[in-house]
């Protein structure tokens, strides 16, 4: 027969003690759901000034203590949403399917998630299920959800195999330069400028296949036919498409003529990778590099090398588009033993376009470029380009359109005779097929 101790002989001091004793067990899980309910509330401040990190830590927190109401779970699949962990999304979005209330709610959201990943087939059985909710909005959002995924796969179906453009300008130029002495010759003339692309899927699609490209561009002036040139580019890419990032690498081949004569041949290779960070925003990276051979003997001190790296903010938009790049280019090229032509070069480029109307558009451009040349005996020349445009489009119909433009060129130079005023006036007309 059990025998309480000596200490504890007195029964009255005994059930004290057992009722505290029993008190403490039922306050400390009260007091662990007392600091995960402020866990949970703190991740919902951080939820709402957009600290979707530390919402997280502050949800799991509180989990880990127990609570497990189906808010949180709702929560934390949303926070996992917003760091794209979309795994971890899907998992907490299906621990409230059991609860009948946010049943639809959470089919929307898996639904969400299954387009993230790509995956349009279990996209659209989520969709389906959450339309059928009781509740107007979520069935209205499903419903739309569903027709753009109709629209996408019907665009799929019928997207183009190739895409074609050209356009036909005439134009003035008021100090036409000497391309390669890079020397301007305070001679103006009009031209006819003409240039045409196209761009082909060989297999699979844009953003997952193999692309030809090419494009063709011509200048020919009125009166001066010694400046006249031609050039013409085919080039072959592969497109793939990593998470948010759309990739392309390739090769292409480039010849050349200037006035007359035979110039350059160029052998190139680019890899490229664009990735969406926001709705309608793009950063984009690109390198190239360039084997330039020379066609006629005068030119042989431009035979060479080129390599750019760029960097790029790309935002679109119904009403405007957006472009900031800075490029940095290095040359090595053979020269001439009292002219170097291997500079490095830095770029900083700003292109805005606004839509007026549905025709019409304007924008303008606006160009800084610092150049610097390997100093030689008679030489030690470096440059700065200031470069401006305005320019005007008016659309005729879907594939016609009206182009106009003003361009002004400023190149400052430590050597007067690379030192130039140029404006370039143009009209043309324009077609995409």
């Amino acid at each position: 027969m059990f025998k309480p101790p000596r200490s504890f002989s007195n029964p009255s001091l005994f059930r004290y003690i057992l009722l505290l004793l029993a008190s403490f067990s039922l306050l400390l899980p009260a007091a662990a759901m007392a600091s995960a309910s402020k866990d949970f509330n703190r991740g919902i401040s951080y939820f709402k000034h957009a600290q979707y990190d530390r919402a997280i830590q502050s949800f799991e927190q509180a989990r880990k203590k127990g609570l497990k109401k189906p808010a949180l779970y709702y929560n934390l699949g949303v926070s996992y949403f917003k760091t794209r962990n979309y795994d971890q999304a899907s998992y907490y979005f299906k621990k409230i399917l059991r609860f009948k209330k946010l049943r639809s709610l959470a089919e929307y959201n898996l639904g969400l998630v299954a387009l993230k990943k790509n995956d349009h087939k279990s996209a659209r059985k989520w969709f389906n299920k959450s339309r059928a909710s009781n509740n107007p909005k979520i069935s209205r959002l499903s419903e739309r959800q569903l027709k753009r995924l109709s629209y996408k796969k019907l665009s799929r179906r019928s997207i183009k195999k190739w895409y074609s453009s050209a356009s036909l300008s005439y134009g003035n130029n008021s100090n036409i330069k000497l391309v390669p002495a890079e020397i301007a010759t305070d001679t103006s003339d009009s031209f006819t400028e003409l240039y045409a692309s196209t761009s082909g899927i060989l297999s699979g699609n844009y953003t997952d296949g193999i692309s030809l490209n090419g494009f063709a561009y011509f200048i020919n002036y009125a009166n001066i036919n010694a400046y006249d040139e031609k050039q013409a580019r085919l080039g072959l890419y592969k497109s793939k498409k990593y998470a948010a990032w759309r990739t392309r690498i390739g090769a292409y081949y480039e010849r050349s003529t200037f006035g007359s004569n035979p110039y350059q041949q160029v052998t190139g290779l680019e890899a490229k990778g664009k990735y969406k960070f926001q709705k309608s925003k793009y950063i984009s990276l690109r390198y190239r590099y360039n084997n330039i051979k020379s066609l006629y003997s005068p030119y042989d001190y431009l035979q060479g090398s080129r390599q750019q790296f760029r960097t790029e903010y790309l935002n679109y938009s119904a009403s405007a588009s957006k472009i900031i790049y800075y490029e940095m280019e290095v040359n090595n090229r053979q020269n001439l033993s009292t002219r170097n032509y291997s500079p490095t070069r830095h770029t900083l480029r700003a292109v805005y376009y606004y839509n007026l109307t549905k025709a019409w558009r304007i924008g303008g451009e606006l160009s800084y470029r610092y150049s610097k040349y390997q100093p030689t005996a008679t030489q030690n020349r470096q440059d700065d380009r200031l470069r401006a445009a305005i320019a005007a489009k008016y659309r005729l119909n879907k594939h016609w359109k009206i182009n106009g433009r003003y361009q002004r060129t400023d190149n400052s130079s430590t050597d007067s005779l690379y030192t130039y005023v140029q404006n370039l006036y143009s009209v043309g007309i324009a077609a995409s097929f």
